[in-house]
This record gives structure tokens, sequence and C-alpha cells, in this order.
């Protein structure tokens, strides 16, 4: 019978695949539905890949669970556990035979076997025996990355069948794994060193399923307890060791139920992170991500996170009222890169004036933030629209809403960036600063507008050439980039 099913799995499965074979006495269920069943298992000499049997000497032991789910007359599915105790153990733990009582059985009605029993749902009276949601799925959510752990609580075989014409159970069964093992080994994409040992956590997401592993002692390789994964999958790998984040996306691999695989994976450093709130001057040139975190300059961010913007200035000198941490601005210029005209007439915007006669914008310590309304939203008004929609990237909500940055705002980036993305002590260290970070640096082909008016037929802009100066120019007649900002 062995030999028969191992060529059997062969030719089927491709792989030699063992089962847990389960027999029961052809008996009538008394007045209480008492059954006595016998289990027998059947290992393969391969035995020692099997996630069933992965010390490679599979065997019953005192204490082991045993769950029957079955239909009731009613249609209402219930399960009962039977804890193995060394009495009901025969040849050399390969046989269990114990005793269930079942409650008013469906004749011809579903019946499920799992092991362990821990396994089991919580409530199954809501659905049928054979029913994915009989399964405690989530007990796969958090492990511990042990092999001992997986054996004893989680390595899932279970049997779906018919009850009898007479209620009884059926008198043969085979209970197949549903889960494959996995066993992570992590390598350092920078030094290609083997830093599994150092790995504290790890998490596994396939799309579906996500697999949180917690290693009180970091030692040895991962093992993880998951379900099938086909090679279309991708299956995205996040490794902490204490101090830094890996990740990395997996894919065409393939991993079949009933069988341990070596999962090796290189993965590349996340940029170290915090919040916005927590970012000081020494974060000037970190990137803000599309969830509204710091990023560190260089180093991977996290999956599908992406950066929008790179932190310009931080301090409460900002010229805002509500978002007063901080300003950045976008990694790349509005309008697809194109120039436009600050507005279409010249005419007054009825925005503070800055008159040429003034040496600074110290005086006019506003935010283009109070100019995102509907009249500036509006094609009268190029500049501020374009910079308001920021070529459909949205504004992360830890930060405000994309606007045209003032004068006044502009030189407070300008100089937190001094000596800082640069060596230059110039505004020319703003302007290269975004290739570092994935950005478009600043051009020099044309000045960037500011939200500021010079009175009313003129804006302010500034330009990032040899000149690096602040000039005016006609609102509607001349062109330049846009930039947006945001505050935080």
């Amino acid at each position: 019978m062995k030999q028969l099913f191992k060529h059997f799995a062969l030719l089927v499965m491709g792989a030699l695949i063992s089962g847990c074979a389960a027999e029961v006495d052809d008996l009538q269920p008394t007045t209480n539905g008492t059954v006595t069943m016998k289990t027998t298992i059947s290992l393969s000499e391969q035995a020692s890949t099997r996630a069933l049997d992965i010390y490679g000497n599979k065997t019953f032991a005192a204490g082991d669970q045993i769950a029957v789910v079955y239909e009731q007359e009613s249609g209402t599915a219930k399960a009962l556990s039977v804890a193995l105790t060394d009495d009901d153990i025969t040849n050399g733990g390969k046989d269990a035979a114990f005793t269930v009582t079942l409650s008013s059985p469906k004749a011809n009605g579903k019946v499920r076997y799992i092991y362990p029993a821990s396994m089991v749902a919580d409530d199954v009276s809501a659905t049928a025996p054979g029913n994915a949601a009989t399964i405690k799925w989530s007990n796969l959510n958090t492990q511990d990355g042990l092999l001992s752990s997986l054996e004893s609580k989680l390595d899932l075989a279970t049997f779906d069948g018919d009850m009898t014409a007479q209620g009884n159970l059926p008198k043969t069964a085979t209970l197949a794994n549903q889960l494959t093992i996995a066993k992570f080994i992590i390598k350092n994409s920078a030094t290609n060193a083997d830093v599994t040992n150092t790995i504290t956590s790890l998490t596994i997401a396939d799309g579906t399923n996500n697999y949180a592993i917690t290693r009180t002692a970091a030692a040895g390789p991962i093992y993880v307890a998951m379900k099938p994964i086909i090679s279309s999958q991708t299956i995205d790998v996040t490794a902490f060791d204490g101090t830094d984040k890996f990740t990395k996306s997996v894919t065409g691999q393939t991993l079949a139920a009933n069988t341990m695989y070596a999962v090796n994976v290189t993965v590349d450093r996340l940029a170290a992170s915090m919040t916005l709130a927590a970012v000081t001057t020494s974060e000037v040139g970190w990137r803000i991500g599309s969830d509204g975190t710091a990023y560190q300059p260089t180093g991977l961010l996290p999956s599908g996170v992406t950066a929008v913007a790179m932190i310009t200035y931080v301090g409460n000198a900002t010229g805002e009222t509500s978002y007063i941490h901080g300003l950045a601005l976008a990694m790349s210029d509005a309008n697809n890169g194109n120039t436009c005209s600050w507005k279409t007439s010249q005419t007054d915007a009825g925005h503070t004036y800055k008159t040429n006669n003034e040496s600074d914008f110290s005086k006019i310590s506003e935010s283009g933030l109070q100019y995102n309304d509907v009249t500036h939203d509006s094609d009268t008004y190029p500049a501020f629209k374009y910079a308001m929609a920021n070529n459909g990237i949205a504004a992360p909500t830890e930060c405000s809403a994309w606007f045209l940055p003032t004068g006044y705002q502009w030189n407070q980036m300008i100089n937190a960036c001094k000596n800082v993305l640069g060596t230059k002590n110039s505004s020319d260290d703003l302007r290269d600063g975004f290739s570092g970070v994935g950005g478009t640096n600043l051009q020099t082909t044309s000045p960037y507008w500011s939200s500021t008016e010079s009175k009313e037929e003129y804006a302010w802009y500034y330009n990032f050439s040899d000149d690096k100066n602040w000039a005016y120019g006609t609102k509607n007649s001349n062109t330049r980039y846009v930039r947006a900002a945001l505050a935080f």
C-alpha cells in the first residue's frame, strides 16, 4: 500500500509526497454517536523533505490533538478534538486509536479531519465542514521562525470526505499537507554576507497573505509555514536586524504543499525613516515618502512608497500658521517640466506686494499656501494651477496641499540648504541637491516663479543660473518654471 501510494504521488505530483493514512473501524454509532477511529501514519524514505515530517521520523506523541469537524442532522458543522494519550499510541507511534463522540451526525454528511487541532477555527458552526473557514489561518500570521514550532503547531494536514449512509465516519482516509515550509536564508546585497543569524523579524507578503515572524533569539535559518506559492506570484520580503531594515521582491518561485524549500533571498537595505514631526535640521535633504514619512536620502523605500518631495527647510519660520515644522520641494518641476506665465493678465492679484525698493523678503513672511483657492486654481493663474496639481502627484496627508512658494519661503529653503546639500555656499546647493535623492535638479535655462507680487504688472522670480538673483517680470508675457512646495 505504501509503495503504491508513493508511486502514485511520483506520477501525479512530480515529487515524493507522504501523508497520514487514517482507517476507521466500520462501527455503527451508538445512541450518542460513539465511534472508535484508528489512524495510521505512512512515511516515505524521503520523509526528511516533508513538511509533515521535518525531522525524518514524525510519529504521534502523547498530547497531540486531532480534530474532527462533521455535519450534524441540522446541517450545522460541529468540531471536536481528541488529545492522544500514551495508551492510544501503538506501533512505535505510527498508529493511534482513540474514541470520538459525535452528536447527531448527518447521514452522508460532510466530515473533515484536521491535524493538529490547534488549526481549527474558533467557530465552525456557520460553515460546512469542508469549507476553508474551518481552518484558523490567522495562526500563520504570527510565527517564531522555529522548526519545532511548525511541527507541533502549524504543520497543517487535512482530509475531506463524507459520512456513510449510517452516519459513520469514513473507514479509510488520507491526510494531505496543506502548507509549504520555507527555510529562509537572508543575504545583504551590499556585502553579499549571510545575515540570517542577525535577523530578529521577517515579514513575508504574497499579495494575499501576510506572515510576520518574530524571533526572540536570532540564530540559524528562519522557517516559515506558508500557503503554497506559484511562480507568477511576487513575494515581498522585509527583514529587520534590530538596526536596519532590508527588503526584496522575489518572483518566479514555486513553493508546493507538503515540501520544504530553501529560499535564498538577497535583500537591499531600506532607508532609515522617522515621522515628519521628529525631523530636525539634520534631516534637510531627506525624502518625504508618499506615506508621509521622512526617509534618508539613500536606501530603498518600502514597497508601494515613492519619494514625492525633498525636505528643504526645518524650523518654525515657514510663513505658515498651521504647518510650521518645515518646508519641502517636489522632486521635479510642475507642468511636466515646462515654463508658464504667472497670470494671463498684468493685473493685481491681491497678494502682499514686495516692491523693488526693499532689500529682501523678510518683511513679507507669508505663505504661498494661502493662495490655494478656487480663484488661483484656474487658467487665469497658470503658475498656481500647475503648482497645486503638481503633475497629479498626491500630497501626503501629513503635509499641506501643494502650493507655489513665496519669495520669503524660497529664501528660507535656499539658505537652509547652503553647505548642507552641497559645498557652494549658495543657491547652487539647493539647485543641484535633487539628483542625489532620485529627483530632478532645478534648472538654469529659466528662473522659477514665486507667489509674491512686485506690483500690479509684475511678480518675483529667482534665477538659479550664474546670476543667482531675484528679479521681477511681467505676469503674462514672461514664462518661468514652477516647483511646487509642501509645508509640514
